[in-house]
């Protein structure tokens, strides 16, 4: 669900959206059931992804994740669509760029027309929280390398943990040096950003940064 210019957008298991105003009426509907109550979730389905919203832009992820739809937000009239082999995870989305990754690439869409602006690799160091985009950034938090070997690290290794990387959306390029979270192993950390600064939550602190894109 996602709530954007006094409409509540609503997902349905079988890939169907609603369009409801502040007085609870129906404003539009596309899919199976945009007749017919929504149906009920299917045991060990994957939960829906929540949909995103910007410039009067609604991008939506399909139940398997294959496919990306946008619509417009007053009308529900299909924009474009996005196919992919794999599984995609929407991150979010700018004035002008939508950003998804699969299996193995992170993706940069046009908000326009879905062309694929970049792509890149996905970094070789496993995630440990959800990619966030925000204040015209990409933030990317990864485990550092040294929290990834088997082998026992060195006393100077032993002192690194996460980091989050910081991409330019449009391009996906390293918009400015990596952030490093700290000494010890990597924790699982929750994202927010505000005005520049970036809020890095896990189950044993709060640490904030100063964010500034490189010229």
């Amino acid at each position: 669900m996602a709530v954007a210019e006094d409409l509540v957008i609503v997902l349905a298991d079988d890939g169907s959206v609603w369009a409801v105003d502040q007085a609870g009426s129906l404003v539009w509907a596309r899919g199976p059931a945009a007749s017919a109550p929504a149906p009920a979730a299917a045991a060990g389905r994957p939960a829906l992804q929540a949909p995103a919203v910007a410039c009067g832009t609604l991008v939506f992820c399909s139940p398997d994740g294959r496919q990306l739809t946008a619509l417009g937000l007053r009308s529900g009239r299909v924009l474009w669509q996005f196919f992919a082999p794999a599984r995609l995870s929407l991150v979010g989305l700018t004035r002008s760029e939508l950003v998804a990754f699969e299996d193995g690439r992170i993706l940069s869409l046009s908000l326009t027309d879905g062309s694929i602006l970049a792509s890149r690799p996905t970094p070789d160091l496993p995630l440990v929280g959800d990619p966030l985009l925000a204040d015209g950034l990409l933030f990317w938090p990864v485990a550092s390398q040294a929290t990834t070997t088997d082998s026992p690290p060195s006393p100077a290794a032993a002192s690194l943990g996460g980091q989050v990387l910081i991409l330019t959306p449009a391009t996906l390029a390293a918009a400015a040096p990596p952030l490093a979270l700290g000494r010890g192993p990597a924790r699982r950390v929750s994202l927010a950003a505000s005005d520049g600064q970036l809020v890095v939550c896990d189950d044993a602190s709060i640490q904030v940064f100063g964010v500034t894109a490189a010229d």
